[in-house]
Parts: structure tokens; sequence; C-alpha cells
């Protein structure tokens, strides 16, 4: 009881932090015009790195070493993974609203169950692929009208939220399900540079001298840099304890709740325009509300 209540709260947190933080990118990206996705996720990997080793240095603690067969295994397609996931998303939403955004990314349950069983973290269950078919036809139908009214951001979140489910079931095989002691900070601090070096260079190549231009003619911007930065690093502690402590399959529906939201807040925040076909998210709701009733948590 007492760790499924852990494993709850985990998810309950990380999925406000996410709320969270694709609001703050939209208005970063789009409101705010700071449409450099690249750099930012180049910033948040800095970030995160930086902070990690400092610290582990703090509390007087070294960092594994892995080896390279780690490293090639276990850290690198993790962290390219999640790269690709974030460069394509964040750029997704540079097209898309965020109501749209969240709608697609209801396809993810069925994709990392799929990955799941593939890689031997969960058994085929056929009350499970009911429920999660649900979900998947619920938000098939509230996404129809993306096919028609802006391909390429569906195109772009659809090729994120398949690098990104991809990512997820490998970290939870690899480094959690092998019988690794799963360390958040340490995990951090070793997977961030991955990222930064997959970035970087596209990153100087294509945006570097133009967000360099608009830092300097509104320097007001880095405070909000600062404060998006934070919160990155915080959804990507709450994001690997979720891992840790759930089901993958679960963190995934959960994700789904989250998108719930946003496609219904989102209008009053940014006051997007939400297709009448998001009514459709009833039958995702019912997907589920079955899926919790038969999958634990944990």
């Amino acid at each position: 009881m007492f760790h499924a209540m852990t494993a709850a709260i985990s998810l309950l947190f990380w999925g406000l932090c996410s709320a969270a933080l694709t609001m703050y990118n939209r208005w970063l990206l789009y409101h705010r015009s700071f449409r450099y996705p690249i750099s930012l996720t180049c910033l948040h990997s800095m970030s995160n790195f930086l902070l990690a080793r400092t610290y582990l240095s703090l509390n007087g603690r070294r960092a594994h070493v892995p080896s390279w067969r780690e490293y090639a295994i276990d850290y690198w397609p993790v962290g390219v993974l999640q790269s690709c996931s974030i460069v394509l998303r964040n750029s997704a939403a540079l097209h898309s609203s965020v109501s749209n955004l969240q709608q697609i990314s209801g396809f993810a349950p069925l994709l990392v169950y799929t990955f799941s069983i593939v890689l031997g973290l969960e058994s085929l269950s056929k009350k499970k692929v009911s429920s999660l078919l649900f979900v998947l036809v619920g938000v098939s139908a509230a996404s129809i009208g993306e096919f028609f009214v802006r391909p390429r951001g569906l195109v772009l979140q659809l090729a994120g939220l398949t690098c990104e489910t991809m990512k997820s079931t490998w970290l939870k095989r690899n480094l959690v399900s092998g019988g690794k002691a799963l360390d958040l900070v340490e995990t951090l601090s070793l997977l961030s540079p991955i990222i930064l070096i997959s970035t970087l260079p596209v990153a100087l190549v294509y945006e570097s001298d133009s967000m360099l231009r608009f830092v300097v003619h509104d320097p007001t911007v880095m405070i909000e840099l600062c404060g998006n930065i934070a919160l990155a690093v915080v959804l990507n502690l709450a994001y690997l304890h979720s891992v840790k402590t759930c089901k993958v399959t679960t963190c995934a529906v959960a994700t789904v709740i989250k998108d719930c939201f946003l496609v219904y807040v989102s209008p009053f925040v940014f006051g997007s325009s939400v297709q009448y076909s998001s009514a459709f998210y009833g039958l995702a709701v019912i997907g589920i509300l079955q899926y919790m009733g038969i999958g634990n948590v944990r």
C-alpha cells in the first residue's frame, strides 16, 4: 500500500511538472517568439549536468563512471532518443497549439505497451490491450482534424512521441529492470552530456547567431529562460523517479490524463481553439479508468 501511494504521488508530481513545462515552453517558443527549440534543449542539458555534478560534489559523492559498453548500451540510446524527442516536440510547438499537441500525445500508451512487450518488461494481456485501444480510439477521434489542419505539427509530434516511447522502455529495461540501482541525480549527470552532444552541433549551425541577437535585443528573456530551465531540471528528476517506481505503461497512461487536462485548460491560458472532435476524449477516459482498474501501478 505504501509503495502504491508513493508511486501515485510520484506520477502526480511528474504530471504537474510536465503540464507546467509544456505550457511554459509553448509560451516561450510561440508567444514570447523565442523560436529556438534546439538551443533550448541544449540549455536544459547543460543546466542538468552542471546542477547534478554540483549536487554530487557538495555531498562528497563521486559520480559513477560507466564502462564503454555500459555507455553504448545503457546510456547513449536513451540520451540520443531523449534529445530527438525533445527537439521534435519543441519544434512541433511552433506549428500547433498546446491542446492539439496533447491530443496527439495520447497515442503513447499503446506504443509504450507494445515496446514493453517486445523488450520483455510486460506480458500480453487482453484486458490491458482492450483498455489501451479505448484510449487509442478516443485520442484518434479527437485528433482527426489535425491530419488536415496542421500536418507538419502532427508529423513532428508523432516522430517525437515515438522517440519518447522507445527511450522510456529502454531506460526501464536497462537501468531499472536490469538489476541496477538507479540513482536519479547520477543518471541525470550521465545522460545530460549525451543529449548536449547530440543537439549542440545542430543548434550552433542553425540557431546560435539569431538566438544571440534575440537575447542581446531583449535581455529580459534570460530571466524567463532561468525559470524554464529550473522547471526542466525538476521535471527530469520527477520523470526518472516515476520510471523507477512505476510500470512504464502506467507512466504513459498518466500522461494522457495530463494531456486531457491541457487540452481543456490551454484555451483559457493561450486562447487557442479546440476542435469539436476533442469531445471523443471521453472514450480515452473510459479506457484510462478501465486500465487503472486492472493494472497495478508498480
